[in-house]
């Protein structure tokens, strides 16, 4: 089978998926324990799921919002590890930020602040266009044909 050839494979798609999710939360938890840990604040779950968190107005606003910029750039290299696939790489990042709405949804309702949608519209830019990009070089690589 070729390697540009596509198989339906729901459990691998859905472990994909979950890896990716693992990959947003965690990186996105340790980039904000540390940012914020540099301005003495305490890290607890409302910086990741609360929309109202994330204000020009404030310091840990900001914080939060680089957070969410460096995490394009983390979610991009686990794209290009986990996805391996430039023409997926906007699918599964739309699906980690419909899921992360979700959450946050559910978590402490719709968020009403611009500052989300503009950071989110910008994670969802940067991580395919990133992502997209290393999946490119990966796949353009020359394939080594042994002796």
């Amino acid at each position: 089978m070729f390697y540009g050839s596509s198989i339906w494979d729901p459990k691998l798609i859905v472990a994909q998926i979950v890896a990716m999710q693992c990959v947003f939360y965690l990186s996105l938890g340790i980039l904000l324990l540390f940012l914020l840990g540099l301005t003495g604040q305490l890290v607890n779950l409302t910086y990741i799921l609360d929309a109202r968190t994330m204000r020009v107005s404030t310091l840990a606003g900001w914080v939060v919002m680089i957070a969410y910029i460096l995490n394009a750039g983390i979610c991009a290299v686990a794209l290009s590890r986990v996805v391996e696939r430039a023409k997926k790489c906007l699918d599964f990042t739309c699906t980690a930020v419909a899921v992360h709405f979700f959450l946050c949804v559910f978590y402490a309702g719709f968020p009403y602040v611009w500052e989300w949608w503009i950071i989110v519209g910008v994670f969802v830019v940067a991580a395919t266009v990133v992502g997209e990009y290393l999946c490119m070089r990966q796949e353009l690589r020359e394939i080594p044909l042994g002796r």
